[in-house]
């Protein structure tokens, strides 16, 4: 979720040097009024600043550095500027080359900020053309080489001396580091306590874990045992036994290896977490029964985690992150739990709460889990948590040509076919959805998936080199795309239809509103001409038979006959021309 909602920033000069600065909304009178280049996020822990636990980020953009206060609303993490009243920011400039980038605090207390000292900060793919005639026009691609390191502490505070040196000190020095109320002492304390492997220290720790007044000291000492591995049942009832959530759920992280030799005392805390804890401890608690799954002899406590996990959806199934939880820790015995919850359930659930998860199952992609899906509910029918679970079935379907083919499966779902000629005609409809999205493989049909001639497989393989290279930071390995920054490649009608489009999209950018998989997006993606044919029609191949997909490759002539015709082309395209190409 989102911690700050607002996103206004109150630069001290006009920053005119901005990418997608023509957006409205974006610059106001020429600054900056939302921010676009947030980065390095740093958490204070150092003791000396009146802020511990402020989290300050980056905004070089605007030439400035924020500071959030955090707070809980509603047991999710909330933050807001500390000088929003003022409409001020901690540290701005009328330097336009001042370009905070990354901070730290440093072993006196300090907080330290990086000052990349430069006109020009976007990486050469990124730069728009908006912003290129910036830059042209005031020279801001020169000086470089003047970066700087601004060092931040309090003007009415005395000055400390500087922390001792923690490489060569003895165990015991080591250790109460571990108290200090500087974060960046105690990391530097547990690292050389772990990598010394100081197991003569385990006892100091275990009494630090129980009796010491701060508790990030009492989770530094958990961590120190974890890594000397030395954390043993009686450590983690203890930390789950402490008043604070943050011990409470680093005990969580570390439970599995003990709930897997049968720990009664534990199991009965785990469950207790589950349905009576805090919001962050079930969430925790969610997970360790994912932990517990991934151990050698799993299965001997399966039906246990399903029956934990069902407890867990009964008392908070409105709670979406601990459905988002559930459904990566169950992964696939997330069907399982489904019915094992609806069965155990004195009421109707709530049927956003099953449309989530059904949809969640279903894109794991699993045809054993649609199956499983479809025969729940059959079962189910004619009760209006059957609908709701067709209902997920559909929402995780792609958009548009995508959804054609999508659902795989060897013969005839008989329970869909059931529901789709049934008398219900809400469920029927639905039913209907999901056939329209099924392709049937069976043995003696042809693959679905065209075979690729020799040199196309290289052309892929080449393309994914050139994806993980230039396209991987803002879509992702694995094609998801990233919220609020770049879209899913991943089913994508995009993707996956006319290449020409595609073509057309890397060589000169694109820029929204533009409609991805049932979503709108409003950003700009720059054009990436300064990778060759082949390069170019490698990875467009590439994205074209990852990810699940199995369209025909892009051809490198036909990249080029792409560029040849448009090279007069200066600006990204918008969705309606693209639409209108061929």
């Amino acid at each position: 979720h989102r911690v700050c909602a607002d996103r206004t920033v109150w630069p001290i000069r006009r920053t005119p040097g901005v990418n997608r600065g023509y957006q409205p909304g974006r610059l106001i009178d020429w600054v900056l009024a939302i921010h676009t280049a947030v980065c390095s996020p740093h958490v204070y822990r150092g003791g000396w600043l009146p802020a511990d636990g402020d989290v300050f980020v980056c905004e070089p953009a605007g030439n400035l550095v924020r500071r959030i206060a955090l707070h809980h609303q509603d047991e999710r993490l909330q933050g807001e500027n500390v000088y929003e009243a003022e409409r001020g920011e901690f540290l701005a400039s009328t330097d336009e080359r001042f370009r905070p980038v990354s901070l730290a605090t440093g072993f006196d207390g300090a907080l330290y900020v990086v000052d990349m000292y430069r006109g020009v900060i976007q990486h050469k793919n990124f730069v728009t053309s908006f912003l290129r005639s910036q830059i042209v026009q005031r020279g801001l691609e020169r000086p470089i080489g003047l970066g700087r390191i601004w060092r931040i502490v309090p003007a009415d505070v005395p000055a400390r001396q500087r922390a001792p040196s923690l490489l060569a000190a003895p165990p015991t020095t080591l250790v109460a580091a571990l108290g200090s109320d500087n974060g960046t002492v105690r990391d530097l304390a547990l690292r050389e306590l772990v990598q010394r492997e100081e197991r003569s220290t385990v006892d100091a720790l275990r009494e630090m874990q129980r009796t010491h007044g701060r508790a990030a000291t009492r989770i530094a000492a958990l961590s120190a045992q974890v890594g000397l591995q030395a954390l043993t049942a009686t450590d983690v009832r203890a930390a789950l036994r402490d008043l604070d959530v943050g011990v409470r759920t680093f005990a969580l992280q570390h439970i599995a290896p003990s709930l897997a030799t049968g720990d009664r005392f534990l199991w009965q805390a785990l469950e207790h977490c589950l349905v009576a804890g805090p919001a962050c401890v079930r969430w925790q608690a969610v997970l360790a029964l994912g932990d517990v799954a991934a151990l050698p002899g799993a299965a001997g406590s399966r039906d246990q985690r399903v029956r934990l996990w069902g407890e867990a959806l009964s008392a908070h199934a409105d709670d979406a992150m601990l459905r988002s939880a559930l459904a990566a820790a169950a992964n696939h015995d997330l069907v399982l739990v489904l019915r094992h919850w609806l069965a155990a359930a004195p009421a109707p659930p709530p049927t956003a709460a099953v449309r989530d998860l059904a949809a969640r199952a279903t894109k794991q992609k699993r045809t054993d889990l649609h199956a499983d899906l479809l025969r729940l509910a059959v079962e189910l029918a004619p009760r209006p948590t059957a609908h709701a679970l067709l209902q997920g079935m559909v929402e995780a379907l792609p958009k548009g040509a995508a959804r054609q083919g999508w659902l795989v499966f060897a013969v005839a779902p008989h329970s869909l076919l059931a529901m789709a000629n049934g008398a219900d005609r809400a469920l029927a409809s639905t039913a209907q959805e999901l056939i329209a999205a099924i392709t049937i493989v069976g043995e003696t049909q042809p693959a679905a998936v065209l075979a690729l001639t020799e040199p196309e497989q290289q052309q892929v393989k080449l393309g994914e080199r050139v994806f993980a290279r230039a396209c991987a930071a803002c879509h992702q390995l694995d094609g998801n795309g990233l919220a609020g920054q770049a879209p899913p490649l991943r089913d994508s009608e995009w993707v996956l239809g006319p290449p020409s489009r595609l073509a057309r999209i890397v060589l000169h950018g694109i820029k929204g509103p533009i409609e991805v998989n049932g979503t709108t997006w409003s950003l700009e993606m720059p054009g990436q001409q300064h990778l060759t044919d082949a390069e170019l029609a490698a990875a467009l191949s590439y994205v074209r038979r990852a990810f699940g997909h199995a369209a025909t490759p892009v051809p490198v002539a036909d990249v080029a006959a792409i560029r040849a015709a448009n090279q007069q082309r200066r600006e990204p395209w918008t969705q309606e021309e693209l639409l209108g190409t061929k």
